[in-house]
């Protein structure tokens, strides 16, 4: 997805509106913009006061594991390492007093480089998963 068009960009299309110097179809052809554009910034305008831009992207809630509980949850995997997420999310309810979801725990536990491997002599028995660390991927890459 491309970036937001300048703020100054933004300004001359708003300001030529605001002196009545076309309608939004016209002022779009212009200054080479999209008419929904010109609508948007001049309500953007009228609302804040300001064109400047939303931010754009990511999450913009904190997450629910912060910087401790990942080290947690890290410390835990490589002492416990057949801990399946339910007991994972149990943990972590008992150390920190957050309730956690299996999936939430999953992506964490993708995070820091974990990922669920079945032992050799598994032979498909759920008993048998572990999660082993792969937090050096360029390294396993590089001895190929």
């Amino acid at each position: 997805m491309a970036g937001p068009l300048p703020v100054s960009l933004r300004q001359r299309v708003v300001e030529a509106w605001e002196n009545g110097e076309g309608s939004f179809e016209t002022l779009g052809k212009r200054f080479k913009v999209g008419e929904a554009s010109v609508n948007r910034w001049v309500a953007l305008k009228r609302k804040t006061g300001s064109v400047a831009p939303k931010p754009m992207g990511g999450a913009r809630r904190s997450p629910v594991v912060d910087d401790a509980g990942m080290q947690f949850l890290k410390e835990t995997l490589e002492a416990v390492s057949d801990s399946t997420l339910v007991e994972l999310c149990a943990s972590y309810l008992e150390e920190y007093d957050v309730k956690v979801s299996p999936q939430t725990m999953s992506v964490t536990v993708r995070r820091l480089g974990f990922t669920r491997k079945r032992g050799s002599s598994a032979h498909g028995l759920p008993s048998a998963r572990t999660w082993s660390s792969n937090a050096m991927p360029s390294e396993r890459r590089r001895n190929r």
